[in-house]
């Protein structure tokens, strides 16, 4: 019984660990699996303040149709972010984290679009980095039409729940500004990591595991694959310098979030699709090494190809 108890514990940790600190950003599929789907609402839903993550397929008319069943329901959503921010890495997702401290969040909602249906799930938000807790419970309906789903969830939050939220406001943030640069900002790849060892973290999943491993067999330098729980303070303090990050986000965003729209550089958009973008991260100083080259891919496996190879061409490396 003892060794069931420990090997349930660590499954545990492990899942809630692997959304916290990864090299590879983690999937929307991968997310949604952590809830235990039940049919409560979040106690607070109707009381507490609300963070809408949105699916980017869901147009503005759409948005401002939930928004007002929202209001008249008693859900007070006073953030509106889409689900690619909360899933476009870590880096990005400890500075959603930070933003939101003051706000006073108590719930997360999330509504997503697909050629099939509309789903809306429910839950507490845990305060933490990570958003959710593993097998967290969470309320989820889903329909093929949004006026559908809108309308019995406002029945079922009414019938369930008393409405305290009489002041709502008639649009949520949506402009919520969030920087992953604290150091310097540098468009080339540092020399250091000819001599400094590179902290590549992994996942719990398997195949990723293996797929990144294999990739970074061809980087010219040394590196170390570590667990995913280990946070930047600890991996500094085990002798690391680097550590390999990235981010996946429409590409758009993904500019921006890396200060390319800051500085007189122009990048040619090729459309809203995400891309992944690797970049190497000094872990005292907290600055990022972006390369010379926007080397951006709709796959991590090119994108991290890109990114190794302008490494060699930087840094003069056969």
């Amino acid at each position: 019984m003892r060794l069931i108890y420990i090997l349930l514990l660590n499954f545990f940790l492990l899942f809630n660990y692997s959304l916290q600190a990864q090299s590879l950003p983690i999937t929307e599929e991968f997310f949604f699996q952590r809830f235990t789907i039940v049919n409560q609402m979040p106690e607070r839903i109707l009381s507490g303040r609300t963070l809408l993550f949105y699916s980017s397929s869901l147009t503005q008319k759409e948005l401002e149709r939930i928004q007002e069943s929202f209001s008249t329901t008693g859900i007070d959503a006073v953030l509106a972010i889409a689900i690619e921010k909360l899933l476009g890495g870590h880096d990005v997702r400890k500075a959603l984290f930070e933003a939101i401290q003051k706000r006073e969040i108590s719930n997360l909602v999330f509504v997503q679009k697909d050629q099939q249906e509309y789903r809306c799930t429910m839950t507490k938000f845990n305060q933490k980095f990570s958003f959710v807790n593993t097998l967290q419970p969470a309320w989820q309906l889903s329909k093929s039409a949004l006026g559908e789903l809108l309308l019995e969830l406002g029945r079922d939050a009414q019938n369930a729940l008393s409405k305290q939220n009489f002041l709502v406001n008639d649009q949520p943030e949506t402009d919520l500004k969030i920087s992953i640069i604290r150091g310097s900002r540098i468009e080339s790849h540092s020399s250091d990591l000819r001599v400094d060892r590179l902290a590549v973290r992994l996942s719990d999943r398997v195949e990723d595991n293996e797929a990144l491993k294999n990739e970074l067999s061809s980087y010219p330098f040394k590196l170390e694959f570590v667990g995913d729980s280990i946070s930047d303070a600890e991996l500094r303090l085990k002798g690391f310098w680097y550590v390999l990050q990235s981010v996946h986000l429409p590409e758009k965003q993904a500019l921006e979030i890396l200060g390319y729209t800051l500085v007189k550089r122009p990048i040619k958009i090729v459309d809203e699709k995400s891309v992944y973008k690797f970049y190497f991260k000094k872990l005292e100083f907290d600055n990022v090494y972006l390369g010379k080259e926007w080397d951006a891919a709709a796959n991590w496996q090119d994108a991290l190809k890109n990114t190794l190879a302008n490494l060699r061409k930087e840094l003069n490396v056969r």
